[in-house]
């Protein structure tokens, strides 16, 4: 769990960096390492806006060869802690319900889905990248004997035979 106290913090900008653990926020460890999040609090009357900037090396499966890499992902994730709660709109998880007596935020949630959100689709190691794919397989046939014969009847339509 991460938490960020926010019992101290008078109105205005304020930074903060957090260096959390796999565990801490439910990742495998195996996968994720190095994790930083800046944590950046905008405190004003009676509202919290908060952004969020997450990123950890991150071990993935190389779409192509298969093989381990290492890269380093990164995103970020702006939410609005407010004791309004005329301004929470359903089904946003931008905006929080800040209870007024609170003395921290809970950024979990928020900066384990940035992260697992900035992996990418398509995971390719570097040394894959300049890689040439194959895009044709198999020749083409010379004669025709060397066609299945149960395609024979296909390539008389196709002749006029």
């Amino acid at each position: 769990m991460i938490y960020v106290d926010i019992s101290t913090l008078s109105d205005g900008l304020h930074e903060i960096v957090l260096n959390p653990t796999a565990e801490s926020l439910d990742l495998d460890p195996e996968t994720f390492s190095s994790i930083e999040t800046s944590v950046r609090l905008d405190i004003g009357d009676r509202q919290i806006l908060c952004r969020i900037e997450a990123k950890a090396d991150a071990v993935l499966i190389c779409d192509r060869t298969l093989e381990p890499f290492t890269e380093t992902v990164e995103g970020e994730f702006t939410v609005l802690f407010t004791e309004d709660p005329g301004e929470i709109v359903a089904d946003d998880e931008t905006i929080v319900l800040l209870d007024p007596s609170a003395r921290s935020l809970d950024i979990t949630e928020m900066v384990r889905d940035t992260l697992l959100l900035s992996i990418p689709l398509r995971k390719v190691a570097p040394a894959a990248r300049d890689a040439e794919l194959q895009l044709e397989f198999g020749g083409p046939a010379d004669d025709a004997e060397a066609i299945d014969p149960r395609w024979e009847a296909l390539r008389k339509l196709k002749t006029g035979s």
